[in-house]
C-alpha cells in the first residue's frame, strides 16, 4: 500500500553516478523535464561523470558522499526535503532502499526502475542467485516496479505472481533535440556502405559475437565496414580479435561519443547484438533516425518494436552463425524499408514527452488520482 495520498510534492531520483550510460541518460532527461512541474532532486553517490553537464539548472543536486554512508546521507536529505516519490534505477541501490524503506519518511513512495531483465542475472551477475532472490522476494515490497518492456514484465511475473500488481511497463524516451542536433558542415567523412552499433564494450553487448559474424559476410559484402561506437573494459580484447581476424581495415572502434547521430543516421543498418537488454536507448535513437535494426529476438526487449521487414530484422539466437545469417538477410533487404515512415513512427512513439506522461500517470496511480 502506498504511503502518501497526494500527487504533488518533491521527487528525488537516485543514481550511483553520472557516468555515461543508458539508464543515467534516461533519468537525467526525466529529471530535467519534471523540474518544470515538480521540485526535483538528483542524488548521486559518486560526484561527477561524463553526463553531469546535461543536468539542467532547475534540478537540485545532492551528493551522497560515498558508497559507505550514502544511505545515511539520503535518509537525512529525505527528512529535510520530505519527497513524495523516491525513484531508483540501479539494482544495488534498489535492493538497499527496499530493505530499509521503513526508515524513509511516511510521505515517501518508493518507485524502483529495473533496467535489467531477469534472464541477465544468470549470465552477467556476479551473484545470480542473490539477484534472483531479490527480484522474487524483495521487489514485491516497493510501491511500484517499472520495467522497460512487455518481455521483462512477463519474466518478473513468472518469477513471482505477486509482482503483477506492482509492475508498470514504461518504454525509454528519446531526446529528439539531442538526436537531431547534427551539424552537417562538421560531419566527418564516412564510407558509403557501413553498419553501426552503439554501446558499452562489455560482455552483455555481444560484440565478441558480432565481430566474427561480420567476418563471415565479407565474401558477399566486401565493401561494407563496421563501426562500433562506445568504450568499456572489453576494448583491448575486441581490438586484438579484430587484428587476429584480419579485419583492421573493416572494423573500427570509434570510442565513446556524446552524440553519435551523425554516424548512425548514414548507416545502412544498426545492429543490436546484445545477449540481454532491457530496452536499448541506442537502438531507439537509430529507429528515430530512420535506420533499420537487426536484433536478437529474445531477452532484448525488442518484441513489438523490431518487426521483420518493417522496422528491421530479427535473429533467433546470439551466435556467430545466426547473426551472420541475419546480417546477410538484412543487407539484402534493408532498402525495402521506408526510412521516412520508420523515423516518423519511432519519433511519435518514443518521445520524452511520452516518458514524462507515463511517470506522471504512474505517480497519480500510486496516490489514487486515477484508476
Amino acid at each position: 500500500m502506498s504511503r502518501a495520498t497526494n500527487n504533488s510534492g518533491p521527487v528525488i531520483f537516485v543514481l550511483p553516478s553520472l557516468d555515461a550510460g543508458g539508464a543515467e541518460r534516461i533519468i537525467i532527461n526525466l529529471a530535467n523535464e519534471m523540474s518544470s512541474q515538480k521540485e526535483t532532486y538528483l542524488a548521486n553517490i559518486r560526484f561527477g561523470g561524463e553526463l553531469q553537464d546535461l543536468v539542467q539548472e532547475g534540478v537540485h543536486r545532492i551528493w551522497l558522499k560515498n558508497k559507505f554512508i550514502w544511505l545515511v546521507m539520503l535518509l537525512w536529505q529525505s527528512y529535510k526535503i520530505k519527497p513524495r516519490y523516491l525513484i531508483s534505477t540501479n539494482f544495488d541501490i534498489n535492493a538497499v532502499l527496499i530493505l530499509f524503506r521503513w526508515l524513509l519518511p511516511s510521505c515517501c513512495n518508493l518507485i524502483v526502475r529495473e533496467p535489467t531483465p531477469v534472464y541477465a542475472a544468470s549470465i552477467s551477475s556476479k551473484l545470480p542467485l542473490l539477484r534472483k532472490f531479490a527480484y522474487k522476494y524483495l521487489y514485491q515490497y516497493t510501491d511500484k516496479l517499472v520495467v522497460l518492456s512487455d518481455e521483462m514484465k512477463t519474466e518478473f511475473i513468472e518469477l513471482n505472481e505477486a509482482l503483477a500488481s506492482k509492475i508498470t511497463v514504461i518504454n525509454n524516451g528519446v531526446n529528439l533535440v539531442r538526436v537531431n542536433n547534427i551539424n552537417a558542415s562538421s560531419a566527418e567523412p564516412l564510407p558509403e556502405k557501413y553498419i553501426v552499433t552503439v554501446g558499452r564494450l562489455v560482455h552483455e553487448k555481444g560484440y565478441d559475437i558480432l565481430v566474427p559474424a561480420f567476418k563471415n559476410i565479407q565474401q558477399e559484402f566486401p565493401e561494407y565496414k563496421l563501426f562500433v561506437i562506445g568504450d568499456g573494459p572489453q576494448r583491448t580484447t575486441l581490438q586484438k580479435m579484430i587484428v587476429r581476424l584480419g579485419l583492421s581495415d573493416r572494423i573500427k572502434l570509434l570510442g565513446y561519443r556524446e552524440n553519435p547521430s551523425a554516424v548512425v543516421m548514414r548507416a545502412r543498418l544498426f545492429v543490436l547484438s546484445s545477449r540481454c537488454e532491457g530496452l536499448s536507448n541506442a537502438m531507439l535513437e537509430a529507429l528515430c533516425l530512420g535506420v533499420p535494426v537487426l536484433a536478437i529476438k529474445n531477452h532484448t526487449g525488442v518484441q513489438g518494436i523490431v518487426e521483420e521487414n518493417r522496422t528491421g530484422f530479427l535473429v533467433d539466437e546470439c551466435s556467430v552463425s545466426s547473426l551472420a545469417e541475419g546480417l546477410l538477410r538484412a543487407l539484402n533487404k534493408e532498402k525495402e524499408i521506408d526510412r521516412v515512415k520508420l523515423a516518423s513512427w519511432a519519433c511519435d512513439r518514443f518521445t520524452q514527452a511520452n516518458l514524462v506522461l507515463a511517470y506522471d500517470r504512474l505517480m497519480r496511480s500510486i496516490c489514487g488520482d486515477i484508476d
